[in-house]
């Protein structure tokens, strides 16, 4: 089995349903993550949960916005992962969906 221990990971659309298990699992693994949503309110929620069940300080799991559908919010998204997480990006779980009709990119 891969071993992502101490590994950084981006999630985008983290801050619930799936995107919100996966950060758990990898967080239960020892990764450190960066959860990315839409949705600020649910996102800053779901961090705070996971620091206090897991322990986390801010620098092995954050939340930063993004809508996928925009171009610049991506680099910023990196950018800040990179910062908060201390060094490169090793995972994306590109988890966040866009509706066709709703979303244009």
């Amino acid at each position: 089995m891969f071993d992502v221990r101490g590994k950084r990971v981006i999630i985008t659309g983290g801050a619930q349903g799936l995107g919100k298990e996966f950060a758990r699992r990898l967080l239960q693994e020892g990764c450190l993550v960066c959860i990315s949503d839409v949705d600020v309110a649910k996102g800053c929620e779901t961090v705070n949960l996971f620091q206090k069940q897991f322990g986390c300080s801010d620098n092995g799991l954050c939340f930063v916005k993004c809508d996928v559908s925009q171009k610049e919010e991506w680099s910023q998204l990196w950018d800040n992962a990179v910062k908060m997480l201390g060094g490169p990006v090793d995972i994306l779980v590109n988890n966040a969906g866009l509706h066709p009709g709703v979303n244009q990119v």
